[in-house]
């Protein structure tokens, strides 16, 4: 059970980028040609817009139901307050294991 709302219309596809663009998880620019989801939605009323590089999809997809935008950092420092650690030889962002070492290097 997640503590936000899920949209009440919600849309996402895979695009290229025409130009540049930043990933709103990890704030890394997406360059003009490289592929991104692009997702748009409903909350509370309000309309909104994200665009997500690839790295940062896989572990969303991988660490919440989907719908959580900007808050990927945020997760993942959660669960590794829990413990979690990702699988050996899992392909994990680079800005992701500089949150893992960050948080080990904090215990």
């Amino acid at each position: 059970m997640s503590d936000y709302d899920s949209p009440s219309v919600f849309s996402e596809v895979a695009r290229t980028a025409r130009k540049q663009h930043d990933c709103c998880e990890c704030r890394i620019p997406i360059e003009a040609g490289v592929q991104y989801r692009h997702a748009s939605g409903r909350w509370d009323g309000r309309w909104d817009n994200f665009k997500t590089c690839l790295s940062c999809y896989g572990m969303r997809g991988y660490l919440t139901d989907g719908y959580l935008f900007g808050g990927l950092r945020d997760a993942i420092w959660d669960l590794l307050d829990d413990g979690w650690r990702p699988p050996e030889g899992a392909a994990v962002p680079t800005w992701v294991t500089e949150v893992i070492t960050d948080s080990d290097a904090e215990r």
